[in-house]
């Protein structure tokens, strides 16, 4: 059995919840906070959570002022794993069996975290930008790593947009540009790795649409033209230097970096050759299970002694009965721990969840009532 306390935090003030490995499901009205729950447990991955909020709308809404606390105990065979993120000065901390990380990625050592909202089901029709970060994050879970080439990347091509603005010296635009260039390789290479991972993944589902993955833009149509192996790096990075610097007169103008991988678009096209954002929403959202479901066998395969935790809030919604069914004994099958939240205990008919937490508002706290089958 594992443990998450919840203390202080949005609509909760104290709770301890005691769950097991498997499927767990979440039941209450709305408002009663389902959402709520999943949302701090997803603060145990890097980033700003499944609702994509700042640390200051995290605050019990009876106590403003009180600090929120978060604590995460997991048992494994090599004993207890307790993960604790907490506000301090108006900042987010995380210690792992005490010992405080000074990055927020140094907890992707230990767990994954996934998850499926409304909000996503909505981002397919909201533009390339929206889809990008949705699988940059997918491919951060299944390369850590990833995260500090992107990072690294996107902090030089805002330094270079400034340098844009302000038309600064070659000199500067020279050093961004290497910088640049380095991780841009490296994020190019870990995205078509993860793409063809999750082709592979994706064929262990017959049930849901195999998908077709790819990326494609200025920048991955001269990687496509570069040979890609270890040996050729240096000429690689030597190319997006140059291409760089061709530009910078065109770009001077615009005040802003138009080539890279930040302008990577990302597509999904369903096996009637429709892309995503032209299917529909019954088409999505089984497309998007079946990315979910892809990164759920990848991610055990690429790091087996993780903790890993997949978080779907009203997943049923716009699922037909077969699809359905198809999704409860997909999810009952996988070897990570899966909470699933609805409004109704019938809507997961046929699950066979580990547990069953009841959600309530009493005095306008949420109070868990747990059940094991």
């Amino acid at each position: 059995m594992h443990q998450f306390v919840i203390s202080k935090f949005r609509s909760y003030h104290n709770a301890v919840l005691e769950f097991p490995q498997g499927v767990v499901c979440l039941v209450g009205d709305n408002g009663a906070g389902k959402t709520n729950l999943l949302e701090a447990l997803s603060l145990f991955a890097p980033g700003k959570g499944l609702k994509g909020t700042n640390a200051s709308n995290w605050h019990h809404k009876g106590d403003l002022e009180a600090s929120w606390t978060l604590k995460l105990s997991l048992q494994s065979p090599t004993g207890p794993l307790v993960l604790e993120t907490f506000e301090s000065k108006g900042k987010r901390c995380i210690t792992m069996n005490g010992v405080r990380l000074k990055h927020q990625l140094e907890i992707s050592q230990w767990i994954s975290i996934h998850w499926i909202t409304p909000a996503i089901d909505r981002m397919w029709n909201q533009g390339w930008w929206a889809r990008r970060k949705y699988f940059d994050r997918i491919v951060f879970t299944l390369y850590p790593a990833y995260g500090k080439y992107l990072q690294s990347y996107q902090l030089a091509v805002q330094e270079r947009n400034r340098a844009l603005k302000s038309q600064a010296s070659s000199f500067i635009f020279d050093a961004l540009e290497e910088i640049m260039a380095h991780n841009s390789v490296k994020i190019y290479k870990i995205r078509q790795e993860a793409l063809k991972m999750l082709g592979i993944f994706l064929q262990l589902f017959p049930s849901f649409p195999l998908l077709s993955l790819e990326t494609h833009g200025e920048f991955e149509s001269l990687m496509a033209c570069l040979t890609f192996n270890e040996k050729d790096l240096p000429h690689q990075e030597s190319e997006l230097k140059k291409y760089w610097k061709t530009v910078r007169t065109k770009e001077f103008h615009k005040g802003t970096t138009m080539f890279g991988p930040h302008q990577c678009q990302w597509a999904v096209t369903h096996p009637n050759s429709q892309e995503i954002a032209s299917c529909s929403t019954g088409e999505q959202k089984s497309m998007l299970l079946s990315l979910v479901l892809a990164w759920s066998k990848a991610i055990k395969h690429f790091h087996p002694k993780e903790f890993h935790f997949l978080l779907l809030d009203e997943v049923s919604a716009h699922l037909d009965k077969m699809h359905r069914e198809s999704l409860w004994k997909a999810l009952s099958e996988l070897d990570m721990c899966v909470w699933m939240t609805g409004v109704h205990q019938e809507v997961f008919s046929g699950v066979l969840a580990k547990a069953w937490v009841r959600i309530k508002q009493l005095e306008e706290q949420s109070t868990l009532f747990i059940k094991r089958p």
